[in-house]
């Protein structure tokens, strides 16, 4: 889905750069992705593309993995805000709802 996204394909990037992708090719595991859109980078307040580097192969594993909620599958309109999350990584996260129904994670 992401390779076919085009506001996706910085997150795409890193997915791929960062080996991740193969833990998403088991069709057997549910998981939901929180991803930001291209302009989020953008938004950074430091770039993150040394991240593409080889030394820096386990820093990126961990940010992908913050950003994949393991064995479920929750949609949009799912969220409350205040939801707590466990990631992949082992970090939690919190939905944060809007007023206008923008979710972000």
């Amino acid at each position: 889905v992401f390779e076919r996204k085009q506001h996706y394909f910085r997150f795409h990037q890193f997915l791929v750069s960062s080996g991740e992708w193969t833990l998403l090719d088991d069709m057997a595991t549910s998981y939901t992705i929180f991803a930001p859109v291209n302009s989020a980078f953008d938004n950074l307040t430091k770039p993150i593309e040394h991240l593409l580097q080889p030394a820096y192969q386990l820093h990126l594993s961990d940010m992908i993995q913050h950003h994949i909620l393991p064995n479920q599958v929750i949609c949009h309109d799912d969220f409350t805000h205040g939801q707590r999350f466990d990631m992949l990584n082992g970090d939690g996260a919190r939905a944060n709802v809007k007023d206008n129904g923008n979710v972000f994670v």
